[in-house]
């Protein structure tokens, strides 16, 4: 049987899944209705929200899997590697050009600055502090399991939550210091 803490962890990650899922679709969709941005822009957004789709059905399938298992290993299904790759390449090959994507907007397109992308930067911020917080709990659990491949990846996620703080919040002052 799951426990609790599993069933807080799942619903506060498909929760937070869930809103990157909506605004990087709203994010195209306002995109897509503009001759502002370019097409190469607006097919690599559109590219990354599917590419997004795809991490978020699986991410969701394998967490789901890990938390109906009847194992008592509290941390089996955030700590296995198929959920450890999924969280780090959703980070590095999704998160992060997601947001690179919204500075070029940003920056190329001061008549495109919408409630969205203010949204989709304060979110940017938001959600990797979450889960800097997750993973260091995480990582603090596989140093005792000694599980060497997935606290590197835990580190590297890390850095690169970081370094998606700091693209966030460069954009937010953009859109924000932009009358």
């Amino acid at each position: 049987m799951a426990s609790c803490s599993r069933v807080s962890r799942f619903i506060l990650m498909l929760l937070l899944e869930i809103a990157d899922l909506i605004l990087d679709w709203d994010f195209y969709v306002e995109v897509s209705q503009t001759d502002l941005v370019g097409d190469k822009v607006r097919d690599s957004i559109l590219g990354f929200a599917i590419f997004g789709s795809i991490l978020f059905l699986c991410t969701i399938i394998t967490k789901f899997i890990g938390i109906c298992d009847s194992d008592d290993d509290d941390q089996k299904e955030e700590n296995g590697t198929c959920a450890v790759t999924l969280s780090f390449m959703s980070t590095l090959l999704e998160d992060l050009p997601q947001i690179i994507l919204a500075l070029i907007v940003a920056f190329n397109t001061k008549d495109l600055i919408s409630p969205v992308q203010i949204v989709k930067a304060c979110y940017g911020i938001a959600e990797p502090i979450i889960q800097l917080i997750l993973y260091a709990c995480q990582y603090r659990r596989m140093k005792k399991n000694s599980n060497g491949c997935g606290m590197v990846c835990k580190i590297f996620e890390m850095l690169f939550g970081c370094i998606l703080i700091i693209c966030s919040i460069i954009l937010l002052i953009k859109l924000v210091s932009d009358p």
